[in-house]
Order: structure tokens, then sequence, then C-alpha cells
């Protein structure tokens, strides 16, 4: 039985004729609306992540120049013309 589901496509918890069910409809509605916010919520989350490390990323690496060389890779540079 099981096999069959998955050919033709349906889940284990079926149940016939749930379609037409309007209590039903609203329940699965609510549960849309729930993960839509939850996955909302999440990428907020990581979003001012991702905006807080950009931030701190721009923080540590001061640029010199026109060719917008950051200063960690000058420094490097400079300590190798030394040796």
């Amino acid at each position: 039985m099981e096999r069959m589901a998955r050919a033709l496509g349906t889940s284990g918890s079926y149940v016939e004729g749930q379609a037409f069910d309007p209590v039903h409809a609203e329940e699965m509605k609510r549960e849309r609306i729930a993960k839509r916010e939850q996955k909302e919520q999440e990428e907020e989350l990581r979003r001012k992540a991702r905006e807080e490390n950009e931030k701190a990323w721009k923080e540590k690496n001061v640029y010199v120049g026109e060719l917008k060389t950051p200063l960690v890779e000058v420094q490097k540079a400079s300590l190798r013309q030394r040796t």
C-alpha cells in the first residue's frame, strides 16, 4: 500500500475527502502561515548576522589607496620587501 501511495504521489497521512473539509483546510492554512512566519524570522536573523559580519569585516579591513587594497595586504607586502 505504501508503495502505491508513493507511486500516486500521495502522503501517508492522506485521508479521502479531506480536501473538501473546511475545518481541515483552515487548519492547514494556519500551519502554512505559521511556517512562513517562522521562515521569515529565521531569514531576518540570518540577514542581521550577515550585515553584522560585513560591518565587522569592513571595520577590520581598512582599505588603502585607489586600488582599495586592504591594509593587511599592504602590511604583508612591506614585510616581504624588508626580508
